[in-house]
C-alpha cells in the first residue's frame, strides 16, 4: 500500500504542476564538483527529475578548476563548485573551511616531507594546499595523484599520506589531523553557484534558475547554512 500511496502522490505532483502551467523542457548542463556529488546531489537531482521530467539534464562531475573552464567555454549552463580567488564571482551556497585529514593510524614525522595525496592541476584545493605549505616553508612530497576523489580516499585510507579536504564533506574512515602536528591552516572554502552564457540549443534561464533554488533549499553537509541576505552574486 505504502509504494501505490507515493505513486498517487507523485501523479497528483505532476498532474498539479502541468495544469499550473510550470512545465519545463529543455537540455541543462549541469557542473558538480565531486565533493558535492558523493554527498547530498543525489537526493536533489532525484527530486528535480521527478518535477521537471520533460528537462534533458546532463551531468558533469569534474575538478571545480575545470567547471569553472568549461563555464567560461560556455560548455555548461549551471555550475556547482568551489570559489576561485580568479572567479571571485557566484552564488553562496555555504561556507566551510579546509583541513588536513588522513588515516587516524597515520604518524607524521616533522623532520621529514609531508606525504601528500592531491587531484592533479587545475585541482583548487590542491593548489591551496601546495601554496600554503610554501609559504610556511613546510617540505612536502606528493604520494598519490587522482582524478578521482574516491582513489584520494582509497590512498588516504591505506596510511599514504594527507589529503587537504572540505571539513563538512569528511569521508568515513578518514580524520582531520591533530593540531599537534603543527600542519598550517587552509583558510576558507566557499561552495557556489555560477550561471552560464545562455546558448542558442541551451536550457533557458528558468530552468538553470529552478535548479539552482532546488540545490540552495536543500541541506547543506554539516555545516551551518548562511543567511540569505549573506548570499551574494
Amino acid at each position: 500500500m505504502l509504494g501505490f500511496a507515493r505513486s498517487i502522490l507523485e501523479a497528483n505532483e505532476r498532474a498539479a504542476s502541468w495544469f499550473r502551467g510550470t512545465r519545463l523542457r529543455g537540455r541543462l548542463r549541469f557542473g558538480a564538483s565531486e565533493d558535492f556529488v558523493v554527498t547530498r546531489l543525489p537526493e536533489i537531482l532525484e527530486g528535480f527529475r521527478r518535477d521537471h521530467p520533460e528537462v534533458d539534464l546532463e551531468l558533469t562531475v569534474e575538478l571545480s578548476g575545470t567547471l569553472h573552464e568549461r563555464l567560461e567555454a560556455g560548455k555548461l549552463d549551471l555550475v556547482l563548485a568551489k570559489r576561485s580567488d580568479e572567479r571571485p564571482g557566484g552564488q553562496l551556497v555555504w561556507r566551510d573551511r579546509l583541513v588536513w585529514i588522513g588515516a587516524e593510524r597515520l604518524r607524521l614525522d616533522p623532520d621529514r616531507p609531508l606525504p601528500l595525496i592531491v587531484f592533479p592541476p587545475p585541482g583548487l584545493t590542491r593548489a591551496r594546499a601546495l601554496d600554503v605549505l610554501e609559504r610556511h616553508g613546510r617540505s612536502w612530497r606528493i604520494v598519490c595523484t587522482s582524478g578521482s576523489l574516491n582513489g584520494l580516499v582509497a590512498a588516504a585510507r591505506a596510511g599514504l599520506g594527507v589529503m587537504a579536504h572540505t571539513h563538512g564533506l569528511i569521508p568515513p574512515g578518514l580524520a582531520p589531523v591533530p593540531e599537534r602536528a603543527g600542519l598550517p591552516d587552509l583558510g576558507p572554502v566557499d561552495f557556489v553557484l555560477l550561471y552560464g552564457k545562455r546558448q542558442r540549443d541551451g536550457a533557458s534561464h528558468a530552468t538553470a534558475e529552478r535548479l539552482a533554488a532546488a540545490i540552495l533549499a536543500g541541506p547543506v553537509p554539516r555545516s551551518e547554512r548562511f543567511r540569505a541576505e549573506d548570499r551574494y552574486i
